[in-house]
């Protein structure tokens, strides 16, 4: 893997390597870039970088310059009993002093968000490709949250099946996933967006606590019934295998 340092980067992605080589980093080297527009995500680590991200503890102590602090706990490294993928979607940052968000401007479209939250553009092969990294830890593997915000329900029942799919292909390819879950079973309350936003399989009435299967519970059902999405749901439903994730444009 390539070593790529801030003098060979564009001014906005240079302030970006600077950035990531003190939340990331590994033996003084910061992540290679994918291109020259956006932010490497920890996945861009290699397998043994990544093991290594697992003896440490990120803290809630900042230092004189803002950035966390990692601390090492001994014996840390290897006591898990399983790793979790949680999947909401994937992000396209491009590095920005004034934006809200963390790093810079999520720049993904299409993309599920509101006033308060993005939750970035659902990419089904992107949870295939992390439950495989994942597996090379050696340890049994689940895809622990995966969901999406759809208020009428019309969304959710492609992306259920697109990503059912894809713990589908990860097992094929000798991923050892033990299991599968939505985001969420019934609607739940939000940090930033309280009850406004719905996530549940089964809808929630608040004042009597009934709950209601949506499209999605019922689809979820079958799914599970017949341990994968058969094709011929998909020609019923009318719901087309995901197209592959957009490349990532410069805006």
């Amino acid at each position: 893997m390539a070593e790529t340092t801030a003098q060979e980067q564009p001014p906005d992605v240079e302030q970006s390597v600077r950035v990531l080589s003190r939340l990331y980093p590994v033996d003084g080297v910061a992540p290679p870039m994918e291109d020259n527009a956006t932010l490497p995500a920890l996945s861009c680590l290699d397998d043994e970088a990544q093991s290594e991200r697992l003896d440490v503890l990120w803290e809630r102590e900042v230092d004189a310059e803002n950035v966390f602090v990692l601390r090492r706990l001994p014996g840390l490294r290897g006591s898990f009993d399983v790793f979790g993928v949680n999947a909401c979607g994937r992000f396209a940052v491009r590095f920005d002093p004034r934006a809200k968000t963390p790093l810079g401007r999520h720049v993904q479209e299409p993309a599920t968000r509101n006033e308060q939250t993005d939750w970035g553009q659902p990419c089904a092969r992107g949870l295939t490709a992390q439950l495989m990294r994942a597996a090379n830890l050696g340890k049994p593997v689940y895809a622990t949250d995966n969901g999406l915000y759809d208020n009428d329900d019309t969304s959710c029942p492609p992306l259920l099946m697109d990503h059912v799919d894809a713990v589908g292909k990860a097992v094929r390819r000798g991923a050892d996933v033990r299991g599968y879950f939505h985001g969420s079973l019934v609607d739940n309350f939000e940090w930033a967006e309280g009850w406004s936003t719905h996530f549940g399989l089964l809808a929630l009435d608040r004042a009597t606590c009934e709950r209601t299967p949506r499209r999605s519970a019922h689809l979820y059902r079958r799914i599970c019934r017949a341990h994968g999405v058969p094709d011929e749901l998909r020609a019923e439903l009318d719901i087309h295998q995901e197209p592959p994730c957009p490349p990532r444009k410069d805006p």
